[in-house]
């Protein structure tokens, strides 16, 4: 997932989901500290606080829950220079309206970028990037991810067809090393 959306140290994390849940810890404890990047965590989310943060902190990946994207759009001081230092404004764990995709994208000046993820997936399959973003889906599956929309049968269903969405990782997974400070090495 780091290395699909190209997060790197120098990015600047704003933690408001839960650290108890897959996602929060994933992309919000785990994530940042395997690039050995700064994250700013609230224990509550407060949209005031939030946007204070996003606009003082320089705040370049926030990734939330479309309903805190709409509290946070329906504050009367949300405004698109709050938002200027996002890069990665990701949005995953419900759908995204399409409602709010494009009022952020036209009163906001930000494009949200849906993903999915199941909780025992760790949690993410797909997300949209911003180079490679296209409304009204979750985005490319993460490099080393296959998914498929299998029926009863086991066979993939054509499009407008009901069936259970197959996750598989294919290859070899890799674990990130932490990247090298002060020319010390990471204890093994």
């Amino acid at each position: 997932c780091i290395e699909h959306t190209r997060m790197d140290p120098e990015q600047r994390f704003l933690g408001v989901l839960p650290l108890f849940h897959t996602f929060g810890l994933t992309a919000l404890l785990l994530a940042p500290t395997i690039l050995g990047a700064s994250c700013s965590y609230h224990a509550r989310f407060q949209p005031l606080d939030v946007l204070r943060a996003l606009a003082e902190d320089r705040i370049s990946i926030f990734i939330a829950i479309p309903s805190m994207y709409a509290a946070l759009a329906r504050a009367k001081s949300a405004s698109p220079e709050i938002f200027r230092s996002l890069r990665l404004p990701i949005s995953g764990g419900e759908p995204l309206s399409p409602d709010l995709y494009n009022e952020y994208r036209e009163r906001l000046g930000v494009t949200l970028l849906e993903g999915y993820g199941l909780t025992e997936t760790s949690p993410v399959v797909a997300v949209n990037l911003p180079w490679a973003n296209r409304a009204g889906t979750v985005g490319t599956p993460l490099p080393g991810v296959e998914v498929m929309v299998a029926g009863e049968d086991g066979r993939p269903v054509s499009p407008g067809e009901s069936g259970e969405i197959c996750v598989r990782p294919h290859g070899h997974a890799r674990i990130l090393q932490p990247p090298r400070r002060h020319g010390r090495r990471p204890r093994s």
